[in-house]
């Protein structure tokens, strides 16, 4: 069938185009970076004062899904390039790895304007963010349609859908960051933030069943779609259309917000010993509340069509299945018109931002030159978790440069690794990191960002990168401290 083929066709090249994870974490243990406040509002930066260029200061950019990677579709087989579908592969093998969710994320922040101060064994930080994440989440059984088509060709075969979402946001983040040494062993830190939303669109169903056989389709349940920004939603009810007034410009989202919220990340830092810190943070836990130019538009939907022949798993993959019969048929806009009930309000609403918990082990080696790090890093999206565990390796042998050389677990599929270092070039620091560097890459057709055949990991399903440029200063007590101490830098503690 016409419709499922083209509709996991482009599923298949979001999920192979996309990563996960919006923090670097392989930068989590670069001590010398200026921002490691971000990671952690317990680590203090081992500079006096900092100032971040806009959108240079510290730009992150991440791509994402938890479920599948190029290698599971596509692979080599003695000497022929096939696809999960043909008929020596097991479709079994790439269902078994999707996820009860499957979430495609997108996350991008850039730097408006950052500077922090030292304040004797303290260190403040005020920054001015803008920030942009959206989501999809695709329930297990979608899949299971469009990989198995219906099992029973004659009786309806029931798939619960009711887990499909999405949530897009762009909102400006204005914070105040203060690190706390307690003692020697103790390090507290917490960032308070004022969340000004520019727009947001979020999706999400009360219920939604799908019965679907050869011979007869049925879509029932009900939903809401709730949008807020800087131009008003136009919605047309038959035929179904919705339209954005006006020509979206920068100015619309800035003038005046059209939500406001608030967040927090808490941190700390235990030095157990000499050679071993400990390290936990909790880190953009926080919710908007939309109300400018708000739309909720609640449906109930009905829908029944027969005019579908021809569901299964082979339809979807070879056109020829396709345009042979009644596959797709010029009544189906016109049943789905007159299946559904929409209702439109102007209630104010309230989404999450999307929190992150990391925990750190560090073990250092010759007077902190070199540590081993371990950092368990986890999201949370909706009604779904994504972990990742990431070993690292981390060079400091001097003041003025930083390395990690990372290996994350659970998404590598050991065939990537992370590196990120940061590196001091008289007032200016450098910070570039990525923690998936594929080994093995391919290319694919598609154009993201601008980019032409976009290389993306082949065995990985994880893309990200961070870069920052700061200026840095330091003062005489700082040098003294330096020298009485012999060593390359502070260690968080000045110790």
């Amino acid at each position: 069938m016409k419709l499922f083929k083209i509709l996991f066709l482009f599923l298949i090249s979001l999920l192979s185009a996309t990563t996960y994870s919006q923090q670097i974490n392989t930068d989590y243990f670069i001590e010398n970076n200026p921002r490691s406040q971000d990671y952690n509002p317990a680590f203090k930066p081992n500079t006096d004062y900092f100032i971040s260029l806009p959108i240079l200061g510290m730009t992150q950019l991440s791509l994402g899904n938890n479920s599948l990677t190029v290698s599971d579709l596509v692979y080599n087989v003695n000497g022929q390039t096939i696809s999960f579908k043909h008929p020596t592969s097991n479709t079994d093998k790439v269902y078994n790895v999707i996820q009860p969710i499957t979430m495609i994320k997108a996350d991008a922040q850039t730097n408006l304007l950052a500077f922090g101060m030292r304040i004797q064994r303290d260190y403040l930080t005020f920054s001015l963010t803008e920030k942009s994440s959206a989501s999809v989440g695709l329930p297990k059984e979608l899949f299971n349609l469009l990989l198995y088509g219906t099992p029973d060709a004659i009786h309806l075969n029931a798939f619960n859908l009711t887990n499909l979402q999405s949530n897009i946001s762009f909102y400006t983040e204005a914070a105040a960051c203060y690190t706390l040494r307690i003692n020697r062993e103790f390090t507290f830190g917490a960032k308070v933030k004022l969340l000004l939303g520019n727009a947001n669109v979020s999706y999400a169903n009360q219920q939604l069943i799908l019965l679907a056989s050869t011979v007869d389709l049925r879509l029932t349940g009900s939903g809401s779609l709730n949008y807020a920004g800087g131009l008003p939603l136009t919605l047309n009810v038959q035929p179904l259309s919705l339209s954005v007034g006006g020509t979206p410009t920068m100015l619309n989202f800035l003038n005046k917000p059209s939500g406001i919220g608030t967040g927090i990340d808490l941190g700390i830092r235990y030095r157990v010993d000499d050679n071993i810190v400990l390290s936990a943070s909790l880190i953009d836990f926080g919710f908007i509340s939309w109300y400018n130019n708000v739309k909720n538009l609640n449906f109930n939907i009905d829908y029944k069509y027969d005019g579908i022949k021809q569901i299964n798993g082979n339809s979807i993959f070879f056109p020829a299945n396709i345009f042979t019969g009644t596959a797709v048929t010029d009544s189906l806009l016109k049943v789905l018109d007159t299946s559904y009930n929409i209702s439109q309000t102007k209630k104010s609403y309230t989404t999450a931002t999307t929190a992150k918990l990391n925990i750190g082990f560090e073990f250092k080696l010759m007077q902190n030159q070199l540590s081993l790090g371990l950092l368990s890093h986890t999201q949370f999206i909706s009604n779904t978790l994504t972990e990742e565990l990431t070993a690292s390796v981390n060079a400091k042998p001097v003041k003025w440069f930083n390395g990690s050389l990372s290996y994350s677990i659970l998404k590598g599929r050991f065939s990537t690794f992370g590196l990120g270092f940061g590196l001091k070039t008289g007032i200016v620091h450098w910070l570039l990191g990525a923690d998936y560097i594929p080994f093995q890459s391919v290319k694919t057709p598609l154009t993201i960002l601008g980019i032409n055949n976009f290389i993306i990991p082949y065995q990985s399903g994880v893309y990200n990168i961070s870069l920052g440029v700061n200026i840095v200063f330091n003062n005489s007590t700082a040098k003294q401290m330096h020298n009485r101490t012999g060593r390359y830098g502070y260690d968080q503690d000045d110790d």
